[in-house]
This record gives structure tokens, C-alpha cells and sequence, in this order.
């Protein structure tokens, strides 16, 4: 590390900066010491600032090293292989993290190790099935839980469990591409997160689910109020165009559940809580007399 080059300008120092970071990217090394003075250094120059004499020499001398020998070299190309499989970018960045670590000769924990083969095994799973993608029911059942929750802030979600507010944000994303892949970062569903979301607010389903029963679709149903309503829909979930679950942004009606009827001769949209559902018949059971 202590041979002296001959002197080089600018344009030739960022020239063998760009290859040794491409040297080690080869082989599996993203994060080093050397890896991230050389980046700072190319920044300077980049910037149009020059280094001290200190740097200047340090550079010269690492950006022609050799890199370290590579531990493990079979983990390394299966994790590098794993983060460009479609479907990993959320999980790119992690697992060229464990693939530098794994160069380098790190050990890790029993947990790590089992997040490592967690990864690996979702890889290969989307390489060779391809990525989950929701059928028309399950569609029905995520836009549902979407809905619903557009009733809460995020200061609510953010402290409810099962990672409900990550679950929301990441499937506002994935409607956001799915409605202009043109102007929006690709992304892919992520199933657990789409199964969050779908498994949410269970009692207000039911509710929902209750009243479509109770007052189907043709059904005169009297109003609070005292005049009728004729049931024109199934219950829905209102969400206000303007919602954004990200910048905290909803409507007052948004999450609430209502049901379009035609009351006093006008299509109108009716909260499910203003009109009187009937009274569910009770079933009586029949009596058995022993005969001894």
C-alpha cells in the first residue's frame, strides 16, 4: 500500500476510483472503509474540490489494491443473485448488506442467519412462480380494508398493531403504480402486508356483511327519521379522492360505511347507522319430550 504512482490529473484518478468500486461490487463487497473514502473522494472531485496531499496519497495507494479475498463465495453470488430477482427490491439493499458482511468474514447470529434463508427461500420462490398477485376477491377484500381504515389518522395507525400503518402505506404505493405505472416507482404487492390489511377492522366487516343480509338489494328499509328508503347496492366503505394515507390527508366521510338507496324519489348514498335494519327472526327451539 505504500508504492508511489506516477502523477495523474483528475479525469484519470476518477477513472480508477470507478473501477475499483466496480472491482468490488464483483465480488460481493458494497460497504468498506476503502469503498466509502473512495466515494467521498469522487464526490470532491466530482464537486470540482481537490484533496489534501494526506488524501491524495491515500487514494492513489487503495484505489489499485486488491480486495480483500472473498469468505464464502457460494452464500455471496446466491445473495447478490437473490436482491435483482423481481420482486426483492424492497429487500435489495439487505441482502447486498449480508452479502458484504458474509464477503468479508462476518458470523452472524442464529436470527440474522434464519432472516438470511427467510430471504433466499422468497428469491428462489418468486424466481421460479413468479410474484403473488391478488385474485378479484382477495382485490375486493384489500380494497375493503383499505377503505375502512380511511377512517382512523396516522398518528392512530401508526401505534396499532401488526404493522397496520406500514401494511396501508405499502398498498397506497402499489394503487398508486397500479393506476399510472408511467409516473410512479414500480412496486410489487407484498403478500403479507396485502394480507394485513385485508384482515383488518373484522368487526366492521361483519357489520357490513350483516346489513347486506338483513336489507338486501331491493329491500324497503325505513330511515330514522321515519321515511323509507329502496336499497339500491351492497354496503361500501367511502374513500374521498383527496385521501392519502402518507400525508395524513382524509375526508371527514372517509372509512365510514353507507349504502346507496332512493329515498323520496332521489338516488342518495345513506350511513348504514341512519336506517333501521329489521328486526332478525328468532329461531324457536322445538321442545322433545323424552318417553321413558
Amino acid at each position: 500500500m505504500d508504492t508511489k504512482m506516477a502523477r495523474m490529473n483528475a479525469d484519470e484518478r476518477k477513472a480508477l476510483g470507478q473501477a475499483m468500486l466496480q472491482r468490488w461490487n464483483t465480488i460481493g463487497i458494497a460497504e468498506h472503509k476503502h469503498l466509502t473514502f473512495v466515494k467521498d473522494m469522487l464526490h470532491r472531485m466530482d464537486s470540482g474540490r481537490g484533496m489534501t496531499t494526506a488524501q491524495r496519497a491515500y487514494f492513489d495507494n487503495i484505489v489499485v489494491a486488491d480486495p480483500p479475498e472473498t469468505k464464502n463465495p457460494e452464500l455471496v453470488k446466491a445473495l447478490l443473485a437473490a436482491a435483482t430477482v423481481e420482486g426483492m427490491e424492497g429487500e435489495a439493499n439487505v441482502l447486498k448488506d449480508f452479502a458484504t458482511r458474509t464477503a468479508l468474514g462476518y458470523s452472524f447470529s442464529e436470527k440474522q442467519q434464519n432472516w438470511i434463508d427467510a430471504l433466499l427461500r422468497t428469491a428462489e420462490k418468486y424466481r421460479i412462480e413468479g410474484m403473488w398477485q391478488p385474485n378479484e376477491e382477495e382485490l375486493k377484500t384489500l380494497m375493503l380494508g383499505f377503505s375502512i381504515n380511511a377512517r382512523y389518522d396516522a398518528f392512530y395507525l401508526a401505534q396499532y398493531p401488526h404493522h397496520l400503518y406500514t401494511a396501508l402505506l405499502h398498498v397506497e404505493m402499489w394503487l398508486e403504480y397500479r393506476k399510472n405505472p408511467e409516473g410512479n416507482r414500480k412496486v410489487h404487492l407484498n403478500q403479507h402486508l396485502a394480507q394485513v390489511v385485508m384482515n383488518s377492522d373484522k368487526g366492521v366487516r361483519a357489520s357490513m356483511e350483516e346489513f347486506n343480509k338483513r336489507c338486501p338489494i331491493g329491500e324497503l328499509v325505513e330511515c330514522k327519521h321515519g321515511s323509507l328508503c329502496l336499497i339500491m347496492s351492497e354496503s361500501y366503505a367511502e374513500l374521498g379522492p383527496r385521501h392519502n394515507y402518507q400525508k395524513n390527508i382524509r375526508g371527514v366521510m372517509d372509512g365510514q360505511v353507507f349504502v346507496k338507496v332512493i329515498q323520496d324519489g332521489q338516488h342518495r348514498s345513506v350511513a348504514i347507522s341512519n336506517l333501521v335494519m329489521p328486526v332478525k327472526e328468532r329461531v324457536r327451539r322445538k321442545k322433545t319430550i323424552e318417553v321413558v
